[in-house]
C-alpha cells in the first residue's frame, strides 16, 4: 500500500489565517494543482472550515484555496472596517487582489488611499 499524506488543521481564528496562506504556498509550490495532494483532510474549530472548504472542492484543489483565500480577504477586510481601521482593510484588500507577499502595500502609502 502506497504511504498517504493526510492534512491536519487546527484550531484557532489566527491559525486558521496561517493556514490559509500555507495552502497558498503549498498551491504556488505545486504549480496550481488540480489533484488535491493531500486525500485525508481533517481539522478542529477554524481549522475544520477550512477543511470542509477543501473538502467541498476535492475535484480542484487549486479552487479550494482560492475560495479559502476570497473568504479570508472578506472576513479581514470587514473587521478592519467594523473598527474603522481602514488604513488596514486597504492593506488587506492590496495584498489579497496582488496576491503576492512583495507587493503589499506599506502602511505610510496605504494612508489617504479610498476603500470603496
Amino acid at each position: 500500500m502506497m504511504p498517504r499524506a493526510g492534512l491536519v488543521l487546527t484550531g484557532g481564528g489566527a491559525r486558521a489565517a496561517y493556514q490559509v496562506g500555507v495552502l497558498k504556498a503549498v498551491r504556488d509550490i505545486l504549480g496550481s494543482p488540480v489533484k488535491n495532494p493531500f486525500p485525508i483532510v481533517c481539522g478542529t474549530s477554524a481549522g475544520a472550515i477550512n477543511a470542509a472548504a477543501l473538502a467541498a472542492s476535492a475535484d480542484d484543489f487549486t479552487r479550494g484555496v482560492g475560495k479559502l483565500l476570497e473568504f479570508l480577504k472578506d472576513i479581514l477586510y470587514q473587521a478592519y472596517v467594523r473598527r474603522g481601521k481602514l488604513q488596514q482593510a486597504t492593506m488587506v484588500r492590496r495584498f489579497f487582489v496582488d496576491e503576492a507577499p512583495d507587493k503589499i502595500t506599506p502602511i505610510g502609502r496605504a494612508a489617504g488611499q479610498t476603500t470603496d
